[in-house]
């Protein structure tokens, strides 16, 4: 479900990035946990920890905005793209493997991300966690993350994306570890047509005032990227 941010600009590596406020919409967190590729359709849910929160990303699924009804490039809104990173719907005649719109969980909603052309597409968003968490609980080292998304692509194809976690302090140097969900190769999913859940845990790291999350979709043979990305989550609780 997309949410309401107010958003600002800060300036990160000589690009312009979105810097996001506290989301206004509340959700229960659930967590899921896939240990071999699932085809779309089938939704392997497995609750742990219900935590009251928000998910700090926006835009997460492509549902904001205008989503692509052809072969044109539709960037993604309230992200920093790169390339013809795009947001489509599903019964896309375009891209007709993923036309079918039955052969995805139902919560993945209308629209999802897809590489189009670009050998190498990109988008961005860097959020302010000071707004929501102050430092002493977040250098007390008790602010958790949850981060999560589908990813998937093309039978016979490795197209596949990458997508990074990385948190920053108050001057913008990199705290703590970087988390990376994928790369989904064909192998991955089972030489089928499909997107696979991942998701990873951890401990905001002391000193963090700023998330950024990065999406790379790279394109390893053929004319376009098959790479596809949906909801894309990042919950931080306590």
């Amino acid at each position: 479900m997309a949410q309401s941010s107010v958003i600002t600009m800060t300036a990160l590596s000589d690009r312009l990035l979105p810097v996001l406020t506290t989301p206004t919409t509340t959700t229960e967190f659930t967590s899921t946990t896939v240990t071999a590729a699932t085809k779309i359709g089938e939704s392997i849910l497995e609750v742990c920890n219900l935590v009251p929160t928000s998910n700090f990303i926006v835009n997460v699924d492509g549902e904001t905005g205008a989503c692509a009804t052809d072969s044109t490039v539709t960037s993604p809104s309230l992200s920093n793209t790169n390339g013809t990173l795009s947001q489509i719907f599903y019964n896309h005649s375009f891209y007709s493997e993923y036309e079918n719109v039955n052969l995805k969980p139902s919560h993945l909603g209308n629209c999802f991300f897809i590489g189009h052309t670009y050998a190498s597409a990109t988008m961005c968003q860097k959020g302010n966690l000071s707004r929501s968490f102050n430092s002493g609980l977040i250098n007390s080292g008790i602010v958790k993350f949850n981060f999560s998304a589908w990813l998937g692509g093309i039978v016979n194809q490795d197209d596949s994306a990458e997508i990074r976690l990385s948190f920053s302090d108050i001057s913008d140097q990199i705290v703590g570890n970087s988390f990376t969900l994928g790369p989904i190769l064909n192998a991955d999913r089972a030489n089928l047509t499909t997107m696979v859940f991942r998701q990873t845990n951890g401990t905001v790291p002391i000193g963090t005032r700023y998330f950024t999350v990065l999406v790379t979709m790279i394109r390893y043979s053929r004319m376009n990227n098959n790479t596809v990305v949906d909801n894309i989550s990042l919950f931080i609780y306590m």
